[in-house]
């Protein structure tokens, strides 16, 4: 866990509280390097949505410029772009 990918998550505005979730999901599930290694039904049960929801949710931040994902078969790694253009 990177309490500074925490506090970076909680700053920023991911478009509503869903995407707020997941983001703070990730976050919480991120090592020091701010990125994560996980399953989409782990991050689903870890936001409490369905997986469909966290997908949704997962294409917002991307969208927003918040995190970079990586698909490998069930698997996603995630980064948090805390030093990116989100503020």
């Amino acid at each position: 866990m990177s309490e500074k990918a925490i506090a970076w998550a909680w700053r920023q505005r991911a478009g509503g509280a869903p995407e707020k979730c997941v983001l703070m999901s990730l976050a919480v599930l991120a090592g020091d390097n701010d990125s994560c290694f996980v399953s989409r039904n782990a991050l689903a049960e870890s936001a409490e949505m369905s997986r469909s929801a966290v997908e949704r949710m997962l294409r917002t931040l991307i969208a927003r410029g918040l995190i970079f994902r990586e698909t490998e078969a069930e698997n996603i790694r995630i980064a948090l772009l805390t030093g990116g253009a989100a503020k």
